[in-house]
């Protein structure tokens, strides 16, 4: 996955993001017991990150990203199958 941060990170330079993984039910909410965390302490610019899912893990999911310790400034992935 990739992204490009956008705001005024630079008023927070030791800012770093949360990826966490959420399956996705059929109307498309996450599922509480479906959300893992995939990682901690990313720079923001690094702009992307390599996800790896088992074959066992089933159906449909998005990345959540969001800035460590500010629950407000919080981006999606598009959702997808696995």
């Amino acid at each position: 996955m990739t992204w490009t941060a956008g705001g005024r990170f630079d008023l927070d330079p030791d800012a770093t993001l949360v990826l966490r993984l959420e399956e996705l039910d059929e109307g498309g909410a996450p599922i509480e017991s479906g959300s893992r965390r995939l990682a901690g302490d990313v720079d923001p610019d690094a702009g992307s990150f390599v996800i790896t899912l088992d074959a066992t893990e089933t159906g449909t999911f998005r990345v959540k990203i969001v800035k460590d310790g500010d629950a407000e400034t919080v981006a999606y992935t598009a959702s997808f199958t696995n």
